[in-house]
């Protein structure tokens, strides 16, 4: 495990393209949880609640998902350099087992999450302080769950990127696909004519693991609970992923 971990950092130590579109995300969410209330004043809904303890955690998390496709477009990013520089062959012609490259991608991808996680606490500890006010000791801490539900919709994406860049292989392609299907294909086909379904789509599932505030039929924003059929199965596709992951790697021809 110390060996893998190794490894995937000094793959990514040095390479700025990954550390650009890291700030990238870690910025874009910050700068949009701190901008949220800015909406107030352009409509009848009260923005100024996404700020108040225990709620900020919810909110918070819920920001960090709009920018959730960006660890996916990480992980497509380096799988396929991988691939198209042929260091994946040379790693496993070297001694890694297939299993064990394929570890160390899921290794990762846990080391993003836990940086998204981090960014929702830093945001939602120092917005909710200074533009919500002090929590008493309960609220500080209640529902942080949403904090491992932001981790989760980010390791989630980075899953359904591996397994797209595996199949697909090459890098402009695979971010093709996975956008595609994360903005295009999946609510096509679910809005359309798969609307009863819809909700379970395999992106779409991990989208709604933090169900939206916004709730557009009658004009309401609030603390909305996801729900549970919604939740077992944001649970359960990554998990296929990882295994179609490593079906496909068995499979093919390096």
């Amino acid at each position: 495990m110390k060996q893998l971990i190794k490894i995937e950092w000094l793959k990514v130590k040095s390479y700025r393209t990954f550390h650009i579109f890291l700030g990238i995300y870690v910025l874009l969410i910050l700068l949009m949880y701190y901008g949220f209330d800015r909406f107030v004043q352009q409509g009848p809904i009260d923005l100024s609640v996404v700020y108040k303890f225990p709620d900020v955690w919810y909110y918070a998390a819920y920001v960090s998902t709009w920018f959730a496709a960006i660890p996916g477009l990480l992980m497509i990013n380096l799988v396929s350099n991988e691939i198209g520089f042929r260091t994946m062959r040379q790693q496993i012609t070297d001694g890694m087992s297939r299993m064990e490259f394929l570890q160390g991608k899921i290794i990762l991808a846990v080391g993003l999450s836990i940086v998204t996680g981090l960014v929702v606490l830093i945001s939602g500890s120092l917005f909710g302080l200074t533009k919500g006010g002090i929590p008493n000791a309960g609220n500080f801490f209640l529902d942080m769950q949403f904090v491992l539900r932001a981790m989760w919709v980010s390791f989630g994406m980075m899953m359904a990127a591996l397994l797209i860049t595996l199949f697909v292989k090459k890098s402009a392609l695979s971010i093709l696909v996975f956008i595609a299907i994360l903005w295009i294909l999946e609510p096509l086909v679910g809005r359309i004519w798969m609307k009863e379904i819809y909700a379970y789509f395999p992106l779409n599932s991990l989208d709604e693991f933090i169900s939206s505030p916004l709730q557009f039929e009658n004009i309401r924003f609030g603390k909305a609970e996801t729900p549970l059929a919604i939740t077992i199965t944001g649970l359960i596709y990554p998990i296929i992923f990882i295994l179609g992951s490593a079906s496909l790697l068995k499979k093919q021809d390096l």
